[in-house]
């Protein structure tokens, strides 16, 4: 039984592996298709369509750091360029990254597009079904039902061990990257 949680736990964490290292796979090209689709609002489209299609429109890129780089030093370009031309009208009040989110999206290039459920499977489906071979054991191991919280101050995961403290980490990083950098 103990050999069935290793396993599930090794399972777990090779879907938590592809789920949060997935990100920074495939590579983000932004077509002309795409940039006339309406993904633009009217005034992003008068603002930034010429230079999005010179700068950024069939360049290939291999990460979500440099492509939103580059999209929102165009944005900002822009956008204080009209401010110094005191065009009010034409400024665009929207924040740059969620600009930059949006334009990512639709120009990413990779396995998720092409074979969604599979991608599904290799995380959700890979860390449901080591979670269950984790924790289904336990019902035959631990025995009757009832309250068995021995040894539970000594555990690493429950009094600030190294499990938890990287478990903390991970969840702080993951939500901080995920409120702060969207793009990525």
């Amino acid at each position: 039984m103990n050999l069935i949680k290793k396993i599930g736990l090794f399972i777990f964490l090779v879907g938590l592996l592809i789920f949060t290292s997935a990100s920074f796979w495939g590579k983000f090209k932004l077509s002309f298709e795409t940039l006339n689709s309406g993904i633009l609002t009217t005034q992003q489209s008068e603002n930034l369509k010429n230079d999005l299609e010179q700068n950024v429109v069939g360049k290939i890129y291999i990460s979500p750091e440099v492509f939103a780089a580059d999209v929102i030093r165009i944005y900002e370009t822009k956008n204080q360029a009209l401010k110094d031309a005191k065009a009010w009208d034409k400024v665009m009040y929207d924040s740059p990254s969620v600009f930059a989110f949006s334009l990512a999206q639709k120009s990413s290039v990779n396995i998720f597009s092409s074979s969604p459920w599979l991608m599904f499977f290799l995380t959700f489906g890979l860390g449901i079904i080591g979670g269950l071979m984790f924790i289904l054991p336990n019902v035959i191991l631990l025995g009757k039902p009832g309250i068995k919280n021995d040894g539970i101050y000594q555990n690493s995961a429950t009094n600030r061990g190294r499990i938890g403290i990287a478990t903390a980490v991970y969840l702080v990083t993951f939500y901080i990257t995920l409120y702060f950098y969207p793009y990525l």
